[in-house]
């Protein structure tokens, strides 16, 4: 048996409130907890998750970042 679904979602580029901005920073920082577990064990590809470079400096620029990795925008 062949299952085959589809789905039209509409992601906003911009998070919702609901989302703590540091989850997104944490997720968007290359040093951050998540990043470094999946590219230590190169979980799905994890070596080569997109937006590298992103640091802390840049909260916003990491929390873009982390957004577009939660949702898979890149």
């Amino acid at each position: 048996m062949i299952c085959l679904q589809d789905a039209a979602v509409f992601v906003d580029r911009k998070p919702p409130d609901v989302i703590p901005f540091d989850s997104l920073v944490d997720l968007g920082a290359e040093d951050g907890f998540t990043i470094s577990l999946l590219r230590a064990v190169d979980f799905r590809g994890g070596r080569t998750l997109p937006g590298a470079g992103a640091t802390r400096a840049d909260p916003k620029g990491c929390a873009s970042v982390g957004w577009k990795r939660m949702v898979s925008l890149f």
